[in-house]
């Protein structure tokens, strides 16, 4: 790379920040015109240079780079206030201190690690850097067992599987999925190898359900009891896929050109790995209520129900995976796991896009279409992220902080429910902040993301425990939520999802002995069906009373075990 002064020599020094507007810029320089920066400056310096100067040229290395070329390549002694300055700097990108508290943004996977102390700080969460030795507190509350997620193993296995299929060595790709599978079996705690089929083949077991459900709670609730509190909930991987960059027939309205596209597609996807021998739901050779069987258990969109755009739904036997098609032009791909399955989610995902490529005839890169920042629009990305539940977090109101923070590190924290600004529940999502295609190397990060608010949300509870006023407020709006459920008569959807998750916080502190996660889990079931079931009814007021009367005589009777009153 040449440098952006002379455009004669290689650029050594490469500066990268932020100008007045906010956005990153970068500039290459190279020894020369460095160091007659540094030592002369010039006077319509902008604010990058100004920086570079004042900054002492960011990183120790660069001044070593600097004065070697200056010196014809000599090799110089690195001076002891460079080499103490040194320690301050990220170790894989050469970034500060000074710079993360600056710009906010991390320079590589290594700064996670380095700059783990600042980050904590930056979460407006100082008060709970004690607790980072929570595992030696004599805490009988809860079991807690430490897992070591070996994210660079992984990180690295996903590389090279994708390296060994783009140069067709099948065979080494084969082995390192083999390798990968043992890793995700450890994370885990499997005893056995990861079974070599598709995700919606995998038979889930939902520990959680109740022996008088008909059928298993949400896909996105946790299936396994782990023996310690429920904070990551499940993971799930997104892909929307732009159909026009395929050799299909026209989109349109028209029925029969939707059908078209479906008989061709419909072969492709039933023989898909990751499906594992799915469902197919025609929304137009369906009754209402079969349609709406499906949208109460939040397997399709709404418009399936009223068949406005959707045209064919592909279900895997597990209900873990949907494929949905749609007259517009594209298709959308979905799965739910484990918190610790992400990667593998993530890599088969892959492979399902690369199969999808090779079986039907792949255009130009050009024709891609276009890539909108909003999956939900008409374009093509990716997104993944992990379910949490962060009830204490949220009652000790450091949620706005936390999500600033999230923000600041290129991840999305939201409410998985709200009452217009009001956060409704405990329930959120942490997810890539965009839409577009995000690259694998991004799931370590978020992986150790939510690990750190896991911790977080855990400490804060031992805090409440431990803190006489603040363990009387909980146990206070505990016992008001177990009250007014017990004489309550109308429930509304958005004050059951927050009873919900006070009961639920209750329950993991074990201050409601009677109640069980199963109950809460089929109650979280049973709530979302609500807003299908009222679809197209929301401003009949004899409906709504209604469905209120009838979702407080369930919960009273089912989670306070108090009988009907007519």
């Amino acid at each position: 790379m040449l440098c952006d002064h002379c455009h004669n020599e290689e650029a050594i020094v490469h500066i990268r920040g932020l100008d007045q507007s906010g956005n990153v810029r970068s500039l290459s320089l190279c020894a020369a015109c460095a160091l007659q920066e540094i030592m002369l400056g010039t006077e319509q310096a902008d604010e990058l240079l100004a920086t570079f100067r004042a900054a002492a040229l960011l990183n120790p290395e660069d001044i070593l780079k600097i004065l070697q070329a200056a010196l014809g390549g000599k090799n110089v002694p690195l001076p002891p206030e460079l080499a103490e300055a040194q320690k301050e700097c990220c170790p894989g990108c050469g970034q500060s201190r000074a710079d993360f508290h600056r710009i906010h943004l991390l320079g590589c996977g290594k700064c996670l690690e380095f700059l783990q102390q600042d980050i904590d700080n930056h979460l407006n969460i100082k008060e709970l850097n004690y607790y980072d030795t929570i595992h030696s507190l004599d805490s009988t509350s809860r079991k807690y067992t430490e897992q070591v997620i070996p994210q660079e193993s992984i990180r690295n296995l996903n590389a090279r599987i994708n390296a060994a299929v783009a140069a067709e060595q099948y065979e080494q790709a084969s082995l390192l999925k083999e390798q990968l599978d043992g890793l995700m079996a450890q994370l885990s705690e499997k005893s056995g190898p990861v079974p070599r089929k598709g995700w919606g083949s995998m038979v889930v077991r939902d520990e959680f359900a109740l022996p008088e459900q008909t059928v298993a709670n949400l896909p996105w609730l946790p299936k396994k009891k782990t023996g310690c509190p429920l904070v990551q909930l499940s993971s799930f991987v997104t892909l929307n896929r732009n159909l026009q960059i395929y050799d299909l027939p026209p989109f349109g309205n028209n029925l029969s050109q939707s059908e078209e596209v479906c008989q061709l597609l419909s072969p492709l996807l039933s023989a898909e790995p990751i499906l594992g021998s799915p469902s197919e739901f025609d929304p137009h050779k369906m009754s209402k209520k079969e349609r709406l069987e499906l949208l109460e258990r939040t397997l399709c969109p709404q418009d399936f129900l009223f068949r406005k755009h959707s045209c064919r739904l592909f279900l895997s036997r597990n209900e873990r995976v949907t494929c949905l098609v749609n007259n517009i032009d594209h298709l959308t791909l979905h799965a739910w796991g484990a918190p610790q399955d992400l990667p593998l989610m993530f890599h088969q995902f892959g492979r399902f896009h690369e199969h999808l490529s090779k079986k039907i005839y792949f255009l130009d890169d050009l024709k891609l279409g276009y890539v909108t920042r909003n999956i939900f629009q008409c374009g093509s990305g990716m997104k993944f992220g992990m379910l949490l539940h962060l009830p204490c977090l949220i009652f000790m109101d450091r949620l706005q902080g936390v999500t600033n923070a999230c923000h600041d590190l290129g991840f999305l924290l939201r409410p998985l429910y709200r009452n217009g600004k009001n956060v409704v529940g405990g329930l959120v999502m942490l997810e890539t902040a965009n839409g577009q295609c995000v690259p694998g190397d991004k799931i370590a990060p978020l992986l150790s993301l939510a690990e750190r608010l896991n911790e977080h949300e855990l400490s804060s509870r031992d805090q409440v425990r431990q803190d006489f006023s603040r363990r009387a407020l909980l146990t206070d709006i505990i016992g008001r939520t177990v009250g007014n459920l017990r004489g309550m008569r109308l429930l509304e959807q958005n004050e059951a999802q927050h009873l919900l998750s006070m009961l639920w916080l209750g329950c993991e502190m074990e201050m409601l002995p009677w109640l069980s996660l199963g109950q809460i889990m089929q109650k979280i079931t049973e709530l979302a069906a609500v807003p299908a079931i009222m679809y197209g009814q929301e401003n009949d007021s004899a409906r709504k009373l209604q469905m209120q009367y009838f979702l407080a005589r369930r919960f009273r009777r089912e989670l306070t075990g108090l009988p009907d009153e007519d």
